[in-house]
This record gives C-alpha cells, structure tokens and sequence, in this order.
C-alpha cells in the first residue's frame, strides 16, 4: 500500500473572494465553504492601517487576512448554505453564522458554538501565488484523475468472462 500524499486542489484566486465573505467550491465531490478573513494591513506612522473596499481607515486590533475552508452543509437546517453566511468573532473567535438559523461555526475547528455537540469538517487551506488551494483526504473507494476530479472507481463484472471477445 502506498503512503497517504496530500494534494492541493487549485479552487480560486483569492481576490475573486471579497474580504470577510465566504465563497462555495465544489473540491473532490465535496461542498467546501472558503472564507477570506480581515484585510490588507500596514502600519503607517505608528498607526495600524486596513483598506477596505479601496478605502483606508485605522484598524482596532491586529486583524490580518486569513482564509478557511469548512464544510458547506449545515447540520441543523440540513442544508448546504453555511458559505452564504456571515462572518463575525465571539470570545475572541472567528465563525460563520448560518443564514438559515443563524448557530456560528468556528472557522478554526468547524465546532458549533451554539451546540458544542455538533461541527463541521474543516479542511486545509493555503494560499499560493495569490491562488486558493484546498486539500482534501482521497477517498479510497475513488480513483483521482489527473485533472483533480474524482470518479467512481469501477470493479470488473464477475459474471462477464475475460477471455470472451465482443464485437
């Protein structure tokens, strides 16, 4: 058996994922939430700067840009919405409130804050020359392509013999 290898799948660039929002991708079969975090800081003058928008103004605490990839599906509403929802910070934690009804995820570890019970997947995410990539497990009963996608792995029929040529 080989050894597990992890493979970065290229989703998007990150500036086609507006800041403090949350874009959905379809990686490997899978619904992944992506959400981009903070802004562009810079210090200037003994000042902590962000832009946002094109817009410039003082930044209350350090809030560098990060990026997150959770699962999409909602345990509670039972669908698959969370990209949709919005971002905010609680306890000093940054989550994603559902649309639907509104219980917040952890960006960090995919727990729900609201019902500790309950978490979504959170998957590797990185950032490489200015481009999202997302890993996820390879599922052994999958082949992967070249292309990144996944397809069914099909097992020869036991009833079709080998030796038997078709037209």
């Amino acid at each position: 058996m080989s050894a597990h290898r992890t493979v970065w799948i290229d989703v998007c660039a990150l500036d086609d994922i507006c800041p403090d929002t949350g874009v959905c991708a379809l990686v490997e079969e899978r619904q992944i939430a992506i959400f981009r975090v903070g802004s562009r800081e810079r210090e200037r003058d003994g000042v902590r700067e962000r832009e946002r928008d094109g817009v410039r103004e003082p930044a209350p605490h350090c809030n560098r840009e990060r990026v997150y990839a959770l699962g999409n599906f909602d345990p509670k509403s039972r669908a698959f919405v969370l990209a949709r929802g919005i971002v905010g910070e609680s306890g000093g934690a940054l989550h994603v409130a559902s649309p639907m009804y509104k219980e917040r995820f952890a960006l960090a570890s995919g727990e729900c804050l609201d019902d500790p019970s309950v978490r979504v997947p959170v998957y590797p995410v990185r950032v490489r020359g200015g481009r999202v990539e997302v890993a996820v497990e390879p599922d052994p009963d999958r082949s992967m392509t070249r292309s990144g996608r996944v397809e069914v792995a099909v097992e020869p029929d036991p009833d079709r013999s080998m030796s038997r040529s078709e037209p």
